[in-house]
C-alpha cells in the first residue's frame, strides 16, 4: 500500500493529529485520557522536577483508551508518530510494560 502523501509535507503536525484522535474518541464516548509529557512547563527546571516528583515519566504514551477488547485486553495505548518518527527506548519500554498489563 502506498501513502497518498508520500514525499509531501504532512498536513497535520503531532498536536493536530492527536486532537483529531481525541475528538474521535470523545465522539464515540470512549473512556480515555491524554498525558502531558510533551508540554512545555512554565516555571522551567523547577516545574519539570515537580512534574517528575508527582509521577510524570519519560516515554509514557500520548493517549490511553479503555474498552475491553479481544483476548482480554483492557485498553489501548497510543503514541502519535509522524513521518519517520520512531519509538524512543523509553517509549518501547513502556509499551512492553503495558502489554504485560493487558493494554495493547
Amino acid at each position: 500500500m502506498t501513502r497518498s502523501d508520500k514525499g509531501q509535507k504532512h498536513k497535520h503536525y503531532h498536536d493536530d493529529l492527536q486532537k483529531l484522535v481525541v475528538k474521535s474518541a470523545r465522539r464515540r464516548r470512549l473512556p480515555m485520557f491524554g498525558t502531558m509529557n510533551g508540554m512545555l512547563l512554565a516555571g522551567g527546571a523547577a516545574a519539570g522536577k515537580k512534574a517528575v516528583d508527582l509521577g510524570m515519566e519519560s516515554g509514557v504514551p500520548d493517549l490511553f483508551m479503555f474498552k475491553r477488547g479481544k483476548g482480554g485486553k483492557i485498553g489501548l495505548a497510543i503514541e502519535i508518530k509522524i513521518g519517520r518518527d520512531k519509538l524512543s527506548p523509553n517509549q518501547a519500554h513502556w509499551f512492553e510494560v503495558l502489554r504485560l498489563c493487558s493494554i495493547r
